[in-house]
């Protein structure tokens, strides 16, 4: 496998690769949100649900990065808003990465009753979630699941 910068030269070491193309990816996301989403998925600690939606939504790309980097806390993007108001959304609201918007409460609930420790069998846990009820994980692919 081969990899090259945007100019079209080789990349020859893989740590260069990590390097340069970790300090692009800054260049449309916060450090500030990225930290955040890094050190929930790192902390050996129960999920909340909160922090279920907090990581749905990163995945989603429902956070407005320059904002929240600029603020130094988390700021969600206008769509997520239910009017122009700047309401914060209901707690498990959110819109998919297609714009469809979604109630999580139930999947939310789900995985953080299910991934109590670093032992969960996350396998399991992934087969089961596509086996919950569809209103459950509607609009939600397996990727996203």
């Amino acid at each position: 496998m081969q990899a090259f910068y945007p100019n079209g030269q080789t990349i020859e070491d893989i740590d260069e690769f990590v390097r340069f193309y970790s300090q692009c990816y800054y260049l449309s996301n916060s450090k500030f949100a990225e930290d955040k989403i890094d050190s929930l998925l790192e902390e050996n600690r129960e999920f909340t649900e909160q922090d279920v939606m907090l990581i749905l939504r990163w995945k989603f790309d429902r956070i407005d990065h320059k904002q929240s980097g600029v603020h130094g806390s988390i700021v969600y993007k206008k769509m997520d808003y239910k009017d122009l108001t700047n309401k914060i959304p209901h707690e498990f609201e959110t819109r998919t990465g297609r714009g469809i918007k979604v109630n999580l409460k139930e999947l939310c609930e789900y995985v953080s009753r299910e991934l109590k420790s670093v032992n969960t069998n996350y396998e399991e846990v992934y087969e089961n979630l596509v086996k919950l009820p569809k209103e459950t994980v509607a609009h939600i692919g397996p990727v996203y699941i």
